[in-house]
This record gives structure tokens, C-alpha cells and sequence, in this order.
């Protein structure tokens, strides 16, 4: 998925039971989780989060920053695209 996140926005603390999840910073910077760690991170860093280990993000940064994500094996990123925004800006009509 490729996700542009606002300022201070992210998600909240988490664990994925079937599936490993890695992020992509492709601009800005982020805070995450990966368990007891908090690692800061710019462009070009990858982190790799494996299942059942408790982790979360954040943007940190003063502009929208994009990031990219990834799920082995797929699937939770239909719950995304079910109830995700779309490539239309936030609250348009």
C-alpha cells in the first residue's frame, strides 16, 4: 500500500497474529514501535516487523510524509481498501 500520512497522524499500537508487516519511508519522517523499541526514521529506511510483535507509527514530521507498506502473506490490505480514504483529498464531497 502506499499511504500518505498527515502530521502527528499514524496508527495506534498493535499486533498482526497471521501476517508480517514492513514500511518503506519513501519521504518524511516517522516514529515506530517494533515491540519494546522506538526506532526514528527518515527516507530510504525500511523497517520489518514480524508477527506477533506489538508495533505502531507515527509521522513526525512537520509535512505529510509518504510511506509505503507491505504484508507477507497479503490480506489485511483489503480491510484498507474497503474502508480506506481513496486518491481523492480527505473529506472531499
Amino acid at each position: 500500500m502506499d499511504g500518505l500520512i498527515q502530521p502527528g497522524h499514524g496508527n495506534v499500537p498493535h499486533i498482526h497474529s497471521k501476517e508480517d508487516e514492513a514500511f518503506y519511508v519513501a519521504s518524511g519522517a516517522f516514529e515506530f514501535i517494533n515491540g519494546d523499541e522506538k526506532i526514528t526514521t527518515g527516507p530510504g529506511d525500511f523497517v520489518y516487523i514480524p508477527k506477533g510483535t506489538r508495533h505502531a507509527f507515527r509521522n513526525i514530521g512537520p509535512e505529510p510524509a509518504r510511506l509505503l507498506v507491505f504484508y507477507t502473506p497479503a490480506g489485511p490490505e483489503s480491510f484498507f481498501l474497503k474502508h480506506g480514504e481513496t486518491d481523492r483529498a480527505p473529506y472531499a464531497d
